[in-house]
């Protein structure tokens, strides 16, 4: 018999119905995501407050503000990403109850964990 063991719970995977994967919701409140996204703000806001004040005139400046303004912009997709990140979930039923059965961030595991079930479930179908 096939078992999906999550935490110390054991679901036996032909008792499992409407097994089905979706994405998780945001954690709103991911602090190093949103204090990388808060840093990477307030230096593009450093950087539109030198050029908008005319302080860019100094070429050491102006270098400094290229240099952290290209920081900046080139970090903004990495930190929005980490505050907009939601994971990727299996859930199923057992007994008539919704069960989490497994979740993480990370695609390429998730597709691993979501094939073996599959398999698994087909080879319960193969037996049957």
């Amino acid at each position: 018999m096939f078992w999906c063991v999550v935490d110390d719970d054991r679901y036996p995977i032909v008792e499992l119905d409407n097994v089905g994967q979706r994405r998780g919701m945001r954690d709103p409140f991911h602090v190093p995501a949103l204090a990388g996204l808060a840093v990477v703000i307030g230096l593009l806001a450093l950087v539109v407050v030198a050029i908008r004040s005319g302080r860019t005139a100094n070429i050491g400046v102006a270098v400094a503000v290229a240099v952290i303004g290209t920081i900046a912009v080139t970090f903004l997709p990495t930190a929005l990403g980490r505050v907009l990140r939601r994971p990727y979930e299996i859930w199923g039923e057992y007994q008539g109850t919704p069960v989490y059965l497994f979740g993480t961030f990370d695609r390429e595991q998730f597709g691993q964990v979501s094939r073996a079930l599959v398999r698994a479930r087909e080879g319960l179908e193969e037996t049957t």
